[in-house]
C-alpha cells in the first residue's frame, strides 16, 4: 500500500474533558475501510505503517485486517462513526449497490449545496465556525430532500445513511473554556418534518466522522423518511460534509469474510510525517516520505513497550497493550497469499480493525502527563475508579514488555 488514510483510535480517546467531573466515554474498537487505490498487495503482502505523529500516547490491544470478498456491484463499508453515547457502532459490514443521492440539499442559510455533496472531491459544506473555540460552530444544518426515491423501496428494506467528511477535533481545555461561556457541544442529530411546517428530533445522536476524512455509516431504517423523503442533519460541531447518500443494505450470504493477522509487527522509532495540503485547503494530510525528526512536543512520563516484534500483544483483546509514544510507528505486513482467489466478477474490500485507546497531553485531560493509569476494557470510564482485574497478570505483562522508560519534560 502507498499513501495515507485517516486517523485511528480517535474514538478510543480517554480522559477527554466534557464538563467539570465529566469525561467522554471511550469506544476502543474502530473499523476503517482502506481506500481501494491504496490496497494493492506488493510482492504478495499488504504493507501498513501505523504512526503516532501527535503529542499523545496510544495503547494498541488488537490489530488485524478483514477481507470482504463480494460481487463487483457492491461497495462495502463498516458500521462506524464517533458517538459519545452507547450503543456504539458494531463494525459489521453494510453493502450498497445503488446510491440514492438527494435531489435537493441546502444549508442553514438556504444556500444550494447539492453539488458539494455529490462527489468526494474535498469541496465541503462548510460550517459557520465559532472562532473562539476550535471544533465548535454556530448552530447549523444541512437539509436533504430525496423526493420520491425512497417510496418504492421495500418496507422491510434496511436503509443506511452514508456520510463522508471530517471533523475538526476540539480539545479538553477548549471544552473547559466553552463550559465557562455556557456553551455545550452537540453531536450531529437528525430531524424530520413534524407535519406542521417545522421539524422534530427523530434521532438525538447520529454521530460524526472520527477525525480526518472518512465514511461514517448510520442505519436509518427506523426513521419516517420513506414517504416525504426529507431530513436535516444538525449540530454545532465543526463538521465538514463532502458526500451524502442513502443506500439499501443488500448484504447477503454471498459475502465471504477472511481475517489476516500480521506476519510482521515491529514497534520502532520513526519521526514525524510532514503535513501538507494538495490543494491549499483543509484538512492537511501526512506525507510519510518526508519526515521531521524534531517537533516542539512534550514527553509523557511512563513505561512504554520495548521496540521490536509486538505481534503477540496485538493478537487478542486482553488489556496487554502496545504502548507507543509520539514519533513512533508499528510497521505491519500481512500475507495476501493466504486469501482465496476471487471469482470472476468479484472484488475485495479491506478493512483495518483496531482495538485500543489514546490519550493526549492537554492540561484538562485526565492524567495528561503520565502513561498510567492504564486503561482497561472493563472500566466504566477513564480515569478508572477501580483497579483492573487480574492485577498479577497485568503486572507481569508490564514487567516483561514495558521496559522503555521515558521521562517527561
Amino acid at each position: 500500500m502507498t499513501g495515507s488514510f485517516g486517523g485511528i483510535l480517535g474514538v478510543g480517546g480517554v480522559g477527554f474533558f466534557i464538563a467539570p467531573g465529566e469525561y467522554a466515554p471511550p469506544d476502543p474498537t474502530e473499523d476503517i475501510r482502506i481506500p481501494p487505490e491504496l490496497v494493492a498487495p506488493r510482492a504478495g503482502r499488504y504493507i501498513l505503517r501505523v504512526t503516532e505523529p501527535l503529542e499523545e500516547v496510544t495503547y494498541f490491544d488488537q490489530l488485524h485486517l478483514v477481507a470482504y470478498d463480494h460481487p463487483d456491484d457492491w461497495e462495502i463499508y463498516p458500521d462506524e462513526r464517533f458517538t459519545g453515547t452507547p450503543p456504539f457502532p458494531t463494525g459489521k459490514p453494510f453493502a450498497v449497490a445503488e446510491k440514492i443521492f438527494p435531489q435537493a440539499a441546502q444549508n442553514h442559510r438556504g444556500e444550494n449545496v447539492l453539488d458539494q455533496i455529490r462527489e468526494i472531491d474535498r469541496r465541503y459544506v462548510e460550517p459557520p465556525k465559532d472562532v473562539r473555540f476550535v471544533g465548535y460552530a454556530d448552530d447549523h444544518w444541512i437539509e436533504l430532500d430525496f423526493g420520491e426515491q425512497l417510496q418504492n423501496l421495500d418496507a422491510d428494506a434496511s436503509l443506511v445513511l452514508y456520510l463522508y467528511g471530517w471533523v475538526e477535533y476540539t480539545y479538553s481545555h477548549v471544552n473547559y473554556a466553552a463550559h465557562q461561556a455556557g456553551i455545550t457541544m452537540r453531536s450531529p442529530w437528525i430531524e424530520v418534518p413534524d407535519g406542521k411546517g417545522g421539524w422534530r428530533v427523530a434521532m438525538p445522536e447520529a454521530g460524526f466522522p472520527a477525525g480526518l476524512p472518512r465514511m461514517m455509516t448510520l442505519d436509518i431504517s427506523s426513521l419516517p423518511i420513506r414517504q416525504e423523503g426529507r431530513m436535516r442533519i444538525r449540530t454545532n460541531m465543526e463538521v465538514f460534509w463532502d458526500q451524502i447518500f442513502v443506500g439499501e443494505n443488500v448484504l447477503s450470504s454471498e459475502l465471504r469474510v477472511n481475517t489476516l493477522q500480521p506476519t510482521v509487527a515491529k514497534l520502532r522509532s520513526l519521526g514525524y510525517p510532514r503535513e501538507f495540503s494538495p490543494d491549499g485547503a483543509d484538512p492537511t494530510i501526512y506525507d510519510y516520505q518526508r519526515l521531521d525528526q524534531g517537533v516542539p512536543f512534550k514527553n509523557m512520563t511512563g513505561d512504554f513497550t520495548r521496540f521490536g516484534d509486538v505481534r503477540e500483544l496485538l493478537e487478542k483483546v486482553d488489556d496487554q497493550f502496545v504502548i507507543m509514544a509520539r514519533g513512533e510507528e508499528i510497521a505491519l505486513e500481512f500475507d495476501a497469499s493466504k486469501l482465496p482467489e476471487l471469482p470472476a466478477g468479484w472484488t475485495r474490500t479491506i478493512v483495518l480493525h483496531t482495538d485500543g485507546y489514546c490519550k493526549d497531553m492537554d492540561l484538562y485531560t485526565a492524567f495528561p502527563d503520565t502513561v498510567k493509569p492504564l486503561p482497561y476494557h472493563g472500566m466504566k470510564n477513564y480515569p478508572p475508579q477501580e483497579p483492573a482485574p487480574n492485577i498479577s497478570v497485568s503486572q507481569e505483562y508490564q514487567r516483561v514488555w514495558n521496559t522503555r522508560r521515558i521521562v517527561g519534560n
